[in-house]
Order: C-alpha cells, then structure tokens, then sequence
C-alpha cells in the first residue's frame, strides 16, 4: 500500500530547515515497509533548486519549481495534475498533506497505513496535532466515528489522511480558499468537510499525532472569513454542520467583542457566507432553515424558507 504525500514550501520564506525536518521525519515515520512517493512544489525557485531538493526527497519524488508565489490551494492543485499524469493515485493508496513545518514521529506512517489496509471501508483519518506529539502505538485502539465538530474545529491540513479512491472523488482544493487568497483560509475545512460527506468510514483520533502548532485565537480570527465560507456551503447538508455554522458566527461575534477581528471584516465574512449559502440552497434546491441566526441579528436571504429537513443531500 503506497504513501503518496503532497506538500509545497516557500524557499524565501526562512524555513528550509523546518522543510528539511519534515522530509527526513516522512523516511522516519514510514519504516521500510512503505512505500512513499513525494510530489512537492517549490516556490519562488528556479532549476538549480528543484536538482538539489530533488536529491534530498525520497526515491522516485516528483519535485517542481515556480518562480513566482501560489495559494497552497493552487499549489496542491498542480500537484494533484501531475499525479495524475504519472497514475499514482489508484484506489487503495494513503494520500497526506503535509505543511513543510510539520513532523512525524517515528513509525507513524508506517501505522496509518497499516490502518487503511486492516479497514478497506475506512476512507478518511484525522487526528489532532501538537508541538509535542504521541506516540502512534496506541492509535488503533483510538479509532471513533468522526463527529462534524472534530472535523470543523479540529482538522487542519497536517492531521487529515485519506484513500486514493475519496481524494479522486473530491477532487481539487477550492482555489477561492486559503493563504494567498482574498478568503485567506478555509481549504482545509471545506475539503475536510466534502470528505466526511462521502466517506464510507471516517474516523477522529483524540491524540496528537503529528507534529504541528495547535489553533490558537489568533489563527483562528486570521482564518475566520475562510472557514466561514466553507462551512456556509455544507451547512444545509447535514444539521450538526448547520449547528456548526451557527456557532461560528458566534465565535466571531466573540473575536469582535475581544479585539481579535475587526467589525468590518466579520461583517464582510457573515455577507460572503451568506452568498454562499444562499448558492447551496440554489445548488440542492428548495430547502428551508429552522434557525434564521436572530441572536446574531442576521437573516436569511429572502429567498430561503424557514424549516430544515433532517435528510437534507
């Protein structure tokens, strides 16, 4: 069962030896009984660079280079192309999205993928992720249901795994989504989200498997108008994903009130949420909203009614 692992890193961006770490943890983690193919997108590099981190980077890894700036929704995408042209990506293989300052602990990947092997069911894994990691020994035993509130708050890009066979169904990252778009965030949410909505078998880990830095406020108010976005355009598909857009405006009702967001800008992501909600229910079709937001003093577009049905797409 193959590893395939797509990661992008800005080389002027001062974190070379953190991309370093996180390439030699990926050898580390995986054992010898992984099989591992990289895809990485060099930004704001040229030829010279793409040889030289085409050496450091596992056998076989595919290695590009862009002069210029991209949003890691775009980087991703590029990747996902030339996976494709080289047919990696079949049905069974375990697919990762590293950030280049994240790490694994030894042998972790050798166990993830020994978990999508024992499950052919299990299409998605998410686990927390932390500065100081775990120890993978005990994941298997850790396994639950994911619940939509551990994917919404919990999942970020370093800590979500899933089957070839879910990642060609989702197909490409959202490129009106994260860094280096006007949204600025909000990638990972949304794929995480198309995710849970067709996996046969997601599961959450409650344990820090990977290491990376936790959400913090500040992080959360910088990405807050992305992953508002995202969550607008699932929110009539189930209810606790409605649940969970409703407590997101109250999250940044609460960011306002603390001086972590700007009034302006909460108001700017509540009126693009909106639009985007209002193209779900256009999307979906007639569907009706049991909770129309009043403790927000925000209401529905006038062309939505007013009752949700449990068995909503």
């Amino acid at each position: 069962m193959q590893l395939v692992l797509f990661t992008t890193t800005d080389l002027r961006a001062g974190r070379q030896a953190e991309f370093i770490r996180m390439i030699n943890s990926v050898r580390a983690g995986a054992g010898t009984h992984v099989r591992l193919k990289m895809f990485a997108l060099l930004q704001r590099s040229n030829e010279g660079d793409r040889t030289r981190y085409q050496s450091i980077l596992p056998p076989d890894s595919v290695v590009l280079a862009s002069p210029e700036r991209v949003s890691l929704s775009e980087a991703r995408n590029r990747l996902f192309a030339v996976a494709q042209k080289h047919t990696v990506l079949d049905e069974d293989c375990v697919v990762a999205f590293p950030d280049d300052d994240c790490w694994y602990p030894p042998y972790f990947l050798h166990r993830l993928v020994a978990s999508f092997r024992r499950d052919p069911r299990l299409d998605m894994l998410i686990s927390r992720v932390s500065l100081d990691p775990v120890e993978s020994h005990a994941m298997e035993s850790s396994l639950a249901t994911a619940k939509a509130w551990q994917v919404v708050r919990l999942s970020s890009s370093n800590g979500m795994f899933f089957r070839g066979a879910t990642v060609a169904a989702l197909g490409d990252f959202d490129c009106t989504l994260g860094l280096g778009t006007p949204n600025g965030g909000g990638e990972d949410t949304e794929y995480a989200l198309r995710g849970l909505l067709i996996a046969r078998r997601a599961v959450f880990v409650d344990l820090p498997l990977v290491g990376h830095r936790e959400s913090d406020l500040a992080s959360v108010a910088r990405y807050f108008k992305g992953a508002l976005a995202a969550l607008s355009r699932y929110a009539l598909k189930r209810p606790d994903i409605w649940f969970e857009f409703q407590r997101k405006l109250a999250v940044g009702a609460y960011l306002v009130m603390k001086s972590r967001l700007p009034v302006r800008e909460y108001w700017d992501s509540i009126g693009n949420s909106l639009r985007e909600l209002h193209g779900s229910v256009r999307r979906i079709g007639k569907v009706a909203i049991t909770s129309p937001l009043p403790q927000l003093g925000v209401t529905a577009p006038s062309g939505l009614s007013r009752n949700i049905t449990r068995d909503v797409g």
